[in-house]
């Protein structure tokens, strides 16, 4: 019988040499991949989504909120979140989907094979083009998602996050991944709809609180969880949960202390 804490690669993944079994222990989240050659689809990375997480449907490509015209008084219920074109933060966000698949014996010999720590980190480099920041842990699961792993421990992830060369990423404080050329003082912009994909604490907290202070400066008078809600309208979340509201709280007191 399979133990079901295995890593499991998926069949049209997977390359083995006759003979030999690719067995790991345990796993600590489930990941999910397009299959190899099939369209592109949005990659959800994580814990399988709980009672506190949100997860809402993306909205209609094309369609923007008209622009909201300046109360005559100070309204505290009135939430504004940015609308169309008009965000000074770029774009939304769109995650990564592999194009290929890859031999999950490259995830087990990435210590000895020169060959598959090279693999690893054209991986890695891809990802870092069409997410940067990414949170290291997810990382290293989208590139054993596209090496054909369904679940993946933490020891794999470590293994994983160990391959990656400084000339192919650089992680910062916050246990996010850039690629080196990005510049540490380059300010963090916030992309639309982010949280319809990621969880928040997959999310850097410098595009949380950017988004936060574009909704504070749009809500200057409203009440704190007003502009708490337009700032995760925003982000694409729906709920002030037990997990999102603590992370907003923190950045909306980091937003109104620089503004004192």
């Amino acid at each position: 019988m399979d133990d079901p804490d295995e890593d499991v690669p998926t069949s049209s993944a997977t390359m083995r040499e006759p003979g030999t079994e690719h067995v790991d222990d345990g796993f600590d989240a489930w990941a999910s991949v397009a299959p190899a050659g099939g369209p592109a689809a949005t990659t959800v990375i994580g814990p399988e989504p709980g009672p506190s997480e949100d997860r809402v449907p993306a909205p209609i490509a094309g369609h923007a909120s008209s622009p909201a015209h300046e109360p005559t008084a100070p309204d505290r219920t009135r939430i504004e979140p940015p609308s169309g074109t008009d965000v000074g933060n770029g774009e939304g966000f769109r995650a990564w989907a592999a194009t290929g698949s890859y031999p999950s014996w490259y995830l087990d010999e990435v210590s000895t094979s020169s060959d598959a720590r090279r693999v690893l980190n054209e991986l890695a480099s891809e990802i870092l083009e069409a997410e940067q920041p990414v949170q290291k842990t997810r990382l290293a699961k989208l590139i054993a998602n596209a090496c054909g792993l369904q679940r993946v421990r933490q020891s794999r992830v470590d293994s994983i996050l160990a391959a990656l060369r400084r000339n192919t990423v650089r992680f910062d404080c916050d246990g996010f991944a850039w690629t080196p050329t990005h510049s540490v003082e380059a300010p963090t912009t916030y992309r639309r709809g982010i949280l319809e994909t990621l969880s928040i604490g997959e999310v850097h907290p410098a595009e949380i609180r950017a988004a936060m202070a574009e909704a504070h400066r749009r809500n200057g008078f409203a009440e704190q969880d007003t502009v708490m809600r337009a700032a995760l309208a925003t982000l694409g979340g729906r709920s002030l949960t037990s997990t999102v509201r603590p992370v907003l709280e923190r950045a909306y007191r980091q937003v109104t202390a620089e503004d004192a």
